[in-house]
């Protein structure tokens, strides 16, 4: 598969809808993976976790994670981004926000915030700055070989 450029990888993400798939390292070193939504602003990947999760200990005691996200239904373009991750818990509802209003609309998430904003379920804001990003295409590799593939 061709590998996307900086930009066609910063516009899937932007434009996704998709679950980002977040890989964080148990205490035995297996993966541990998890579904979330993110948003991405051209630099910082940001999620939201609830604090008694294992994913959230997980990256307390080992910062560095990978996260997939791949365009649905078939998977045929991805990006995959490879960081370690900071711990926030300021503003926590503003990034709830912004996150799941891009999924579910601004209004629905005004509805939704309250009940989800329980106290005995505190949240926590995860942000990571990739120090690699890579993403690949098949549609763009399909294009190149249609008519007869490489031998023509």
């Amino acid at each position: 598969m061709p590998p996307m450029t900086r930009e066609q990888a910063d516009a899937f993400l932007r434009e996704s809808r998709a679950h980002a798939v977040v890989a964080t390292i148990n205490k035995d070193g297996s993966p541990q993976l998890t579904p979330v939504w993110y948003h991405w602003d051209g630099k910082t990947l940001t999620f939201a976790l609830q604090e008694r999760t294992l994913k959230l200990r997980n990256l307390q005691r080992d910062p560095r994670l990978t996260v997939m996200v791949h365009a649905e239904p078939n998977g045929d373009r991805y990006v995959v981004l490879r960081g370690r991750a900071t711990i926030h818990r300021e503003d926590v509802q503003g990034w709830r926000r912004r996150i799941w209003g891009r999924y579910v609309g601004r209004k629905t998430i005004e509805k939704w915030l309250p009940q989800l904003s329980r106290p005995d379920q505190p949240m926590a804001v995860v942000r990571m700055v990739p120090e690699k990003v890579v993403g690949l295409d098949l549609p763009t590799m399909v294009e190149l070989f249609a008519g007869g593939g490489p031998e023509g």
